[in-house]
């Protein structure tokens, strides 16, 4: 049976005091919600999530990213939450005590703050982010490359990150060294 639990009250009566826009849908599964925040709050977010009493056992379960560059204007007219931002940062948190889990999404432009002071594996987290989406997070100790050579400034996961490359990369038995030669192929 699962257990009958609407979305947490407590994040609405604590909110509700700084008059933020936020959308909140009723259940995507049993036990699972969505909700739209501003950017704004993902730090004042992650402190409520590990303070209040209810909410404190809670995990964070992912964290990713969707480039909203490329959408349609019909798409991201969803209540002024897509209009001007480059990003849409969503985290997953598993509430042990409720059953229930909890989908945060924030509309991002440029920077958002890190979550890493109150949820220890958001370290990683955020280093994928920053490296395959480029969102700069502010506040964050460590932003060192998770899978990319150091040397990348590119963003692969992005829409605008070019399908094909531009040089091809492979190790040189004869020459005992790694080999970099323009990109040679052709289309059929």
């Amino acid at each position: 049976m699962y257990k009958k639990y609407k979305f947490p009250v407590q994040l609405f009566l604590i909110f509700e005091n700084l008059s933020l826009l936020y959308w909140t849908s009723t259940a995507v599964k049993p036990n699972h919600a969505l909700s739209f925040w501003p950017a704004k709050t993902v730090n004042v977010l992650a402190k409520v999530l590990r303070s209040e009493l209810v909410l404190s056992n809670s995990f964070l379960v992912e964290s990713s990213s969707i480039d909203t560059s490329k959408y349609s204007s019909s798409i991201l007219d969803f209540d002024s939450f897509l209009k001007e931002s480059k990003h849409l940062l969503f985290h997953i948190f598993y509430f042990y005590s409720l059953c229930y889990k909890i989908t945060f999404c924030f509309p991002v432009n440029n920077s958002v703050p890190s979550m890493e002071s109150s949820y220890l594996n958001a370290n990683w987290l955020e280093r994928e982010l920053i490296e395959m989406y480029g969102i700069n997070m502010y506040g964050k100790l460590d932003s060192r490359n998770l899978l990319l050579d150091y040397t990348m400034i590119e963003n692969p996961l992005l829409k605008s990150y070019p399908c094909v490359g531009i040089t091809e990369v492979f190790y040189n038995p004869l020459e005992d060294c790694v080999s970099y030669y323009p990109n040679t192929s052709v289309e059929l």
